[in-house]
């Protein structure tokens, strides 16, 4: 997604905006053949889960989801940046393992004050006790690591929290929103 943008930027900068709506509806498209199974309620997060869902499933990983419709006081930017980064982690760390079992778990739940978002995905070893900062492991630096520094951020500005930790061979993800209204 964030190679959309970019090229929507430049395509921006350059006033080429017969080319920017030929590539919003060739974006539209790839998203209009994408199988919809979840719906919470908010076109911009089905949009983003159904996508992972998708690349996930071409990965041979099973993905659960489970959750509620009552999304509202955390901006859709923010929803779909912050989903975006746990679920790409997720899928990525997935996908390395040679494990015939992988699965993801995620789960929305919460309240009339707060958003609880908690994602998991099997790890073949622990993760923390090698790279307890979760620092990038790819080779080029330039364009990655900013994944977890984003989840982090996001969850300061809605006065939260974002924890990471292991459990029974899961990598965990646990992020805590308060509802801005």
């Amino acid at each position: 997604m964030k190679q959309n943008f970019e090229v929507l930027t430049m395509l921006s900068d350059e006033k080429k905006y017969d080319e920017i709506g030929a590539f919003l509806k060739q974006c539209k498209n790839e998203i209009s053949n994408i199988d919809v199974c979840i719906d919470v309620g908010n076109v911009f997060i089905n949009a983003i889960l159904n996508t992972k869902i998708s690349i996930a499933r071409n990965h041979d990983i099973n993905f659960v989801f489970t959750g509620s419709k009552q999304l509202d006081g955390v901006a859709d930017i923010d929803m779909c940046n912050l989903l975006g980064n746990i679920l790409d982690n997720a899928i990525e760390n997935c996908s390395a393992s040679p494990d015939a079992h992988k699965s993801i778990i995620c789960n929305f739940s919460g309240d009339e004050y707060k958003i609880m978002i908690y994602v998991s995905n099997t790890i073949e070893k622990s993760v923390l006790s090698e790279n307890h900062s979760l620092k990038t492991s790819k080779s080029r630096l330039q364009g990655h690591g900013y994944g977890i520094k984003t989840i982090k951020q996001i969850a300061e500005k809605y006065n939260g929290s974002a924890d990471f930790y292991e459990k029974d061979n899961m990598f965990v993800c646990c992020v805590m929103l308060y509802r801005d209204f």
